[in-house]
């Protein structure tokens, strides 16, 4: 499933970048969904999905570096220009979240079992 949905976020970025290059793109949509701020200048920010960086036209002065930001954008001519922005200053606490829940998971599991002699499951 993480392949797959890696694989999907790519080709969007393949999409995406050809669209930064051909002008038959004029009025196409793109939602960009839980990305990264990367960084930000005067009139445009750069964000991050995996390993692929898109450049966003227009600012937010609240916005920040290393936020996490869901951005529907749309192209004119050669730019990517931001329709709407969804801030997710949530986002962090809800990874701690996870990795609580992942850390629990080992200790159950490892707690399940007697190390005497050997691995053996308790019961």
């Amino acid at each position: 499933m993480a392949w797959r949905h890696t694989a999907l976020v790519t080709d969007r970025s393949d999409w995406i970048r050809d669209c930064e290059v051909e002008e038959d793109c004029a009025g196409r949509r793109v939602f960009l969904a839980l990305v990264t701020v990367m960084s930000i200048e005067d009139d445009r920010y750069t964000v991050r999905k995996l390993e692929n960086d898109h450049l966003i036209q227009g600012v937010h002065p609240e916005l920040k570096v290393g936020e996490t930001v869901s951005v529907i954008a749309g192209w004119e001519g050669e730019l990517l220009v931001e329709h709407e922005l969804t801030r997710h200053p949530w986002r962090p606490y809800k990874n701690g979240l996870g990795l609580i829940g992942v850390a629990l998971t080992v200790v159950v599991l490892v707690g399940g079992f007697r190390w005497e002699q050997g691995v053996v499951p308790r019961g």
